[in-house]
C-alpha cells in the first residue's frame, strides 16, 4: 500500500518535470536548431531549464504537500 502510494508519487513527479522541461523548452525557444548548430550553448541551457524545473517540482510535491 505505501509502495504503491509512493510509485504514484514518483509518477506524478516525473510527468510534471518532463511537461516543464518542454514547456520552458517552448518559453525559451530552445531548438533542435540550436543544438545543431551551437551544442554547447543548448547543453548550458537545458542545464538551466532542467534545474529550474527540478526545484519547481521539488516545490509543488513536495513542499507544499498537504
Amino acid at each position: 500500500m505505501l509502495y504503491d502510494h509512493i510509485t504514484a508519487i514518483d509518477l506524478q513527479a516525473e510527468h510534471l518535470y518532463d511537461k516543464t522541461v518542454r514547456d520552458l523548452e517552448a518559453k525559451k525557444q530552445i531548438t533542435t536548431e540550436l543544438k545543431k548548430s551551437d551544442p554547447n550553448l543548448w547543453q548550458n541551457k537545458m542545464n538551466a531549464i532542467e534545474k529550474q524545473a527540478e526545484e519547481f517540482v521539488l516545490r509543488m510535491m513536495i513542499l507544499s504537500e498537504k
